[in-house]
């Protein structure tokens, strides 16, 4: 895990080669390092003076001048923490995170709904600073920014993050259905696919990764007004009108929680538990049979 570099500290030095440097209070965010850079001028570049653990608070540069072919600075933006999001996937190489819980939150990246994050490849910084790039976006225009936008002022609610499917990530909000699709392209690695304004889905928890009925992957999810739906090979299909009646008893605004879903592959079906009527806990279970289509 890396940091943003902290702000410069400037100061003139008439009276021996070097300082000593103190560093600031602990963030307290299991950090084991902290790291010493500087420059002839207040506007860099700077370069790496000096990895010190953090039990050690001070460091003493002595050197005559500063040593122009040791590491240089990252470049600004690209060590950004990531936002508090609450759904999180992978596609081995990044991590993808998408609706979030606060408005502000200090250093990281700016929260926003509607918008999702990814971090760079993984490995990807090998050779310039080894760091875990599964902690951090990219928040520089020149080496690209880590988020694509989905939809930010449609009034709609985030609700679920799935994928992937056939290599693409699909963001689901209350009403609205985007599809992120590959690009290849290191910088702008998805592209945004809208494919729905009017279905959605109740929650995370009920988004199933699974199989249509000859074996090709599908998703599955609970659209609010419809229940049951998939998208897959052959686009969305409802698969859930036979239950419509049970549908309409479903309290989707169930405090604790409206719905869950799961794969049973060796059975061939989709199970979804729902909370009926008042209740706020799951208590009826729809169970979709993926071979017979009911």
């Amino acid at each position: 895990r890396r940091s943003e570099l902290s702000p410069v500290l400037t100061r003139s030095i008439a009276t021996k080669a070097g300082s000593t440097i103190t560093k600031p209070a602990s963030i307290s965010e299991a950090e084991t390092h902290w790291e010493l850079y500087a420059s002839d001028t207040a506007t860099g570049t700077f370069y790496l003076m000096a990895t010190t653990v953090v039990g050690t608070t001070t460091y003493d540069d002595t050197a005559a001048a500063i040593d122009t072919t040791a590491t240089a600075e990252a470049t600004v933006g690209v060590n950004t923490p990531f936002p508090s999001v609450k759904y999180l996937a992978t596609d081995g190489n990044r991590l993808l995170g998408y609706g979030v819980w606060e408005t502000t939150a200090g250093g990281s990246m700016t929260p926003r709904s509607g918008r999702v994050y990814f971090t760079p490849v993984l490995d990807s910084s090998a050779g310039l600073l080894a760091v875990n790039d599964d902690e951090r976006i990219s928040n520089s225009v020149t080496v690209g920014l880590g988020y694509i936008d989905i939809t930010r002022n449609a009034g709609s609610v985030d609700r679920a993050l799935a994928g992937p499917l056939n290599g693409a990530f699909f963001a689901l909000q209350d009403k609205g259905i985007t599809m992120l699709s590959p690009t290849g392209s290191p910088e702008v690695p998805y592209r945004r696919i809208p494919l729905s304004d009017s279905l959605g889905s109740v929650n995370q928890q009920s988004v199933v990764m699974a199989e249509d009925e000859v074996g090709r992957p599908a998703m599955y999810f609970l659209d609010q007004a419809l229940g049951p739906y998939r998208y897959g090979a052959g686009g969305f299909q409802r698969v859930g009108k036979d239950v419509q009646d049970i549908w309409d008893t479903v309290n989707t605004s169930a405090t604790a929680i409206a719905a869950w879903g799961i794969y049973y592959k060796s059975l061939n079906i989709i199970i979804w538990a729902v909370a009926t009527g008042a209740s706020n806990d799951p208590d009826t279970m729809l169970v979709f049979d993926v071979t017979e289509g009911r």
